[in-house]
C-alpha cells in the first residue's frame, strides 16, 4: 500500500507541475485564462475532448454498470462517440467561427447577444450552477472514496486533498493548465484501460474470463438487454439521444469549441474522438463485466476496476491505475469549475454588476468566483448523493434541455428568446417531474427522462419560434 501511495502522490506532484509550468506562460486575462488564448492545436484539443467526455464516468461509472446491468452499457456509449464528432465538427466550427468574430468566450455571452435578453442568459446560468456544481461534488465524492477504500485515507481528509489540489492548479494557471493537464491525463487514462484489458487478456485467457463471470453471474451479462432488463432498444437509443445533445451543451466543451486554433483543428480533432473514445468505452466495459469472475464483492461497484488491477497487478501499476481514476475525475472537475466561474465573473458581474471592471479585475473575481463554487462542491461532498453514472447521467439530461436554445439559435433565425428561454425551463422542469417521481417511465414506454426532457425542451423551442414575430438579430447566427 506504500508503494501505491507514493505512485499517487508523485502523479499528483507532476500534475501540479504541469500547472505551475502552464501559469508561467498565462496571461490573466479573459481571453488567455477562460479559452488559452483561442491558440490549441489538434492534439492537445483531442485530448482535452477527451478527457472532459471520458472522466470518471467512464472508469468508475461504466465499470460499476456493467457489471451491474450487463455489457449492454457499451453499446449505448458506442453509439453517442460518432454523435459527439459530428455535433462538434458541425456547430462546434459555428461557434468558432463566431466567438473569433465577435468576442464570445462563454456559452451565456453568446445567448444574451443572440436573444437579446439577460433573461435567456441567467437561466442557463442557473441551470449550470444547479447541475454542474453538484456535478463537481459526485467528482470529488467520487475521488475521495477512492482514495479512503483503497489507499486508506480518511474520506474527509481525501475530500480536502482532492479540493485544495484542484483550487491550486486552476487559480495559477487558468484554461491552459486545465488542457495540459488534461493532456497527460487522458493519455494515462486511455493508457491504463487499454493495459488492463490486454493484461487481464493474456494471463486469464477468453475462455477462462468467460467461464468465472459466467460461474458467478448470469450469461445475460454479455448481451442485451442484461441481467436487469436495463438495456433496452428504446432505453439505449433514448439514452444515446440525450447524450449527443446534453454533452456537447456543456459550458467546458463551448469553451473548448472558443479554444481551438481554427475551424481546422476543431474538425481534426471532433472525428479523432471517437477512434480513441470508442475503444476506452470498449476497455471500460469488459473490464467491468470481467470484475464478476475476478472481484467478487467489492465495498463499491465504481471502483471495480481499479480493484481489478490491484488484484492482477502489482503496487506499482496499481497505483497508476488509481491516479488515473482520480485524475479523470479532477480532469472533469476542473473543468467544471473553470467555466461556471468564468460566466459567473464575465457574465454576470462584468456585463452587469461592474461594466467598467478591467479584463484583470475580471479573472480576479473568477478566482475568488471559483473558490466558493469549490466550498459549495466540499460541503455537498459531505453529503455523498448517489453513483457517479446516476448523478453524470443525471448533469448531461439537464443541459440536453439546453441544447435547443444553445444549438438551433445558430442555424434557425426564427428562433426567439421566449422560445429559448421557456424550452430549458420546461425541458428541465418535466426532466425533475421524472427524477422525483412524480411521473414515471411507464408513461413514456420505458424510455430515459433525460430523452423526455430532450423531447419537450425541443418541441416547446421550435414551436414557439414558430408562432411568434422572427427576431431582427442575425449578427449571432452562423448561416453558413
Amino acid at each position: 500500500m506504500t508503494v501505491t501511495a507514493v505512485v499517487v502522490g508523485l502523479y499528483f506532484v507532476l500534475t501540479l507541475g504541469v500547472g505551475v509550468y502552464a501559469a508561467r506562460r498565462t496571461e490573466y486575462r479573459p481571453t488567455d485564462y477562460y479559452v488559452a488564448g483561442r491558440g490549441l492545436g489538434t492534439v492537445v484539443l483531442t485530448f482535452t475532448l477527451l478527457a472532459t467526455v471520458l472522466s470518471a464516468w467512464t472508469f468508475f461509472g461504466i465499470g460499476a454498470q456493467a457489471r451491474g446491468t450487463g455489457a449492454g452499457v457499451f453499446v449505448f456509449v458506442a453509439l453517442t462517440a460518432p454523435l459527439y464528432a459530428i455535433f462538434f465538427g458541425v456547430f462546434g466550427t459555428r461557434i468558432n467561427r463566431l466567438g473569433r468574430r465577435l468576442d464570445v468566450l462563454t456559452p451565456i455571452e453568446y445567448l444574451e447577444e443572440r436573444y437579446q435578453s439577460v433573461t435567456v442568459g441567467v437561466t442557463y446560468l442557473l441551470i449550470s450552477l444547479v447541475f454542474l456544481t453538484a456535478f463537481v461534488a459526485t467528482q470529488i465524492i467520487g475521488g475521495a472514496i477512492a482514495l479512503d477504500l483503497l489507499l486508506d485515507v480518511p474520506y474527509e481528509a481525501a475530500v480536502v486533498l482532492i479540493g485544495v489540489f484542484m483550487l491550486v492548479y486552476i487559480h495559477i494557471a487558468g484554461m491552459r493548465g486545465v488542457v495540459w493537464s488534461d493532456l497527460m491525463q487522458g493519455v494515462v487514462l486511455f493508457a491504463t484501460l487499454a493495459g488492463a484489458f490486454v493484461f487481464v487478456l493474456v494471463t486469464v485467457g477468453s475462455d477462462g474470463i468467460v467461464s468465472d463471470v459466467t460461474a458467478m453471474g448470469s450469461t445475460e451479462v454479455f448481451g442485451l438487454p442484461g441481467p436487469t432488463g436495463t438495456w433496452t432498444p428504446a432505453f439505449v437509443l433514448s439514452y444515446a439521444a440525450f447524450f449527443a445533445l446534453g454533452v456537447p451543451a456543456y459550458p467546458q466543451i463551448y469553451q473548448r469549441y472558443l479554444s481551438a486554433r481554427s475551424t481546422d483543428v476543431l474538425k481534426r480533432s471532433a472525428y479523432l474522438l471517437p477512434l480513441l473514445a470508442l475503444p476506452a468505452y470498449f476497455f471500460a466495459a469488459a473490464l467491468g463485466v470481467w470484475s464478476l469472475g475476478i472481484v467478487g464483492d467489492p465495498p463499491n461497484p465504481d471502483y471495480s476496476i481499479p480493484l481489478l488491477i490491484e488484484q492482477l497487478t502489482s503496487p506499482v501499476v496499481f497505483g497508476v491505475a488509481l491516479a488515473a481514476g482520480v485524475a479523470a475525475l479532477m480532469s472533469t472537475a476542473d473543468s467544471v469549475l473553470l467555466s461556471l466561474s468564468s460566466m459567473v465573473s464575465r457574465d454576470l458581474y462584468r456585463r452587469h454588476l461592474n461594466p467598467e471592471a478591467t479584463e484583470q479585475r475580471e479573472v480576479r473575481v473568477s478566482q475568488v468566483v471559483l473558490f466558493v463554487l469549490l466550498t459549495l462542491a466540499l460541503a455537498i461532498a459531505f453529503v455523498r448523493p448517489a453513483g457517479v453514472f446516476t448523478l453524470g447521467s443525471f448533469a448531461v439530461a439537464g443541459f440536453a434541455a439546453t441544447a435547443p436554445a444553445l444549438f438551433f439559435g445558430l442555424v434557425w433565425r426564427r428562433g426567439t428568446a421566449g422560445a429559448a428561454a421557456s424550452s430549458m425551463l420546461l425541458g428541465v422542469g418535466v426532466m425533475m417531474l421524472f427524477v422525483a417521481e412524480i411521473l414515471t417511465s411507464d408513461l413514456v414506454m420505458g424510455v430515459h427522462y433525460g430523452f423526455v426532457g430532450a423531447v419537450v425542451s425541443t418541441g416547446v423551442f421550435v414551436l414557439v419560434s414558430s408562432f411568434a414575430d422572427a427576431p431582427p438579430q442575425t449578427d449571432y447566427v452562423a448561416a453558413d
